[in-house]
Order: structure tokens, then sequence, then C-alpha cells
């Protein structure tokens, strides 16, 4: 998906990959010890919060393993996300 293709913004809830890291050493808040890592490109997540900073859009992702243990929670900006799956869409629509 293209930026032209991105929605102008993310709902809360609807999934998202991270496409693109513009701020390198963002603040992040990890899982357990064991499977605390930073956010990486091709991370998928669900967007927690939604907020404003500076007068743009930002939004709170949190990353969970298959087993749903929460790997990481961090804030990003709109051009760092792609939307993989909006709320209330199936896999595979």
């Amino acid at each position: 998906m293209d930026a032209a293709d991105r929605p102008s913004e993310f709902r809360e809830y609807s999934t998202v990959r991270v496409s693109r890291l513009i701020e390198a050493d963002r603040f992040f808040s990890g899982g357990a010890d064991e499977i605390s890592r930073e956010p990486r490109v091709g991370d998928e997540g669900v967007v927690v919060d939604r907020s404003t900073y500076e007068g743009r859009p930002v939004y709170i992702i949190e990353c969970v393993t298959d087993g749903g243990d929460t790997l990481w929670v961090a804030e990003f900006t709109h051009d760092e996300l792609d939307l993989v799956r909006e709320v209330g869409e199936a896999d595979g629509e």
C-alpha cells in the first residue's frame, strides 16, 4: 500500500504494520522480560489509542505474540504505519 492508498487516519482496534521507523530511538514499553524487544519494520500490532501531538495524529500500537503475550507497546506517527485490516474485517478479506 503506498501513501496514496493509506487511509487518512487509523481507527482504534485496526491492525497495522510498521512500514518504516522514522524515529529510530523511540520510547517503547516492553512486555515480559523474556520477550521484550524494540519495534521492527514488518511487525504488526493493534491501534489501542489515538492522540494528537503538535497537530499530527499519533497512534499507540500494541504488538503481541501468537500466544497473546504483549511484545511491545509504542507510539507511531501515521507515516510509519500501513493498514493491514480495518476493525471488523475478517482475516483473508
